[in-house]
């Protein structure tokens, strides 16, 4: 059995997430705070608004760290930087923030053009900032447990960092788990993703999509693919959100006990639904459920799901349940009676936000 290849770009992936939360200039610490949120009952908070995304407005302060506001709550929002703000629709408008024309509105200006905006119809509302760092956001979570009678060891770590500008969003994630004991087969799981959405407006977008993948239990040495795909966002609200996208798929895979790799072309249908569970801090539910049927292997479809629950237990600091289901119809089971056609999972671990 070969060395897993992707455990090779772990380190990799962890560097470049430390090398770029490090980076950030140290300045951060001691940041103006000059934007004011107002809620509904009154009270005024001076701080820096970072984003509102799934409900939730996030802001930082000097004296209470990051605070995150439901939505509903906030009145009104002064602040005199360009920030991206979104609606159900999918329209957008950029330019720094004010009290709107009444209670329920947010003016957006730019220059001499002003938007009063209902802040009920504000799905997104996004700092555009201006280096390169300042645009990364991203989290990190790992469990693990051992037990000395069976010599089991289990651990999972993923992480995931994304860069956005204003018509494009570029992404990397990570997930590994591993199960070894010292009577059973070591069943070791390795994805590394990455991600390219460029946004076309009235919530449209094109992706390019790149995965590698070892799997011990499917019997994979490694799994590569590379695709693109079109899709749109149906549901768009602050409860909510649900996608389409369909597209095409290039994929390699090499099995632990086949020497040849086989290529074949894939068709993409994916679906993606989140759910947001506001509170004091906040968690979600995300889904994606991912049909592969192959285009030029007769009869053959790979059925990939993952889901995830996070719950934040204090600021920036949470703890996550997340499983996955894999498919394949057409697996080399006959290679090796360890080699199975379904995969699946459930991980629960401590994780960070940054």
């Amino acid at each position: 059995m070969n060395k897993p290849k992707i455990l090779i770009l772990t380190g990799a992936f962890l560097a470049v997430i430390g090398v770029l939360w490090w980076s950030a200039p140290a300045s951060a610490a001691t940041v103006v705070r000059n934007d004011v949120v107002r809620l509904t009952n009154g009270d005024r908070i001076t701080c820096t608004v970072k984003e509102l995304d799934r409900g939730m407005l996030r802001v930082t302060t000097d004296h209470m760290g990051t605070i995150y506001i439901d939505w509903t709550h906030v009145e009104s929002i002064e602040a005199a930087k360009t920030y991206e703000v979104e609606l159900e629709s999918g329209e957008k408008y950029y330019g720094d923030l004010a009290p709107g024309s009444d209670g329920s509105k947010l003016a957006v200006t730019a220059g001499d053009t002003e938007n009063d905006l209902a802040l009920a119809k504000i799905v997104q509302l996004t700092e555009i900032k201006r280096s390169f760092v300042e645009r990364l956001d991203g989290s990190i979570d790992f469990g693990a447990n051992f037990q000395k009678t069976e010599q089991d060891v289990n651990y999972s770590l993923s992480g995931e960092v994304t860069h956005r500008t204003k018509k494009n969003v570029a992404g990397l994630d990570y997930r590994s788990v591993l199960s070894s004991r010292n009577d059973v087969p070591r069943a070791l799981r390795n994805v590394l993703g990455a991600s390219y959405t460029h946004f076309l407006g009235e919530r449209w977008h094109v992706m390019g999509l790149g995965r590698a993948e070892q799997n011990d239990e499917l019997g994979l040495d490694l799994r590569t693919t590379l695709g693109a795909a079109f899709g749109r966002q149906i549901i768009q609200t602050n409860r909510s959100r649900l996608s389409v996208t369909g597209g095409l798929n290039g994929n390699r895979e090499q099995y632990f006990l086949d020497p040849e790799p086989q290529n074949s072309l894939e068709a993409i249908i994916m679906t993606s639904f989140d759910f947001f569970i506001h509170g004091d801090l906040g968690a979600d539910l995300s889904t994606t459920l991912t049909l592969l049927p192959s285009l030029t292997e007769d009869g053959r479809y790979r059925l990939e799901l993952d889901a995830r629950y996070r719950h934040e237990i204090v600021m920036d600091l949470f703890v996550s349940f997340s499983g996955w289901y894999s498919f394949d119809n057409q697996a080399p089971i006959t290679l090796d009676e360890s080699v199975r056609q379904t995969d699946y999972g459930l991980v629960t671990s401590l994780g960070w936000m940054f």
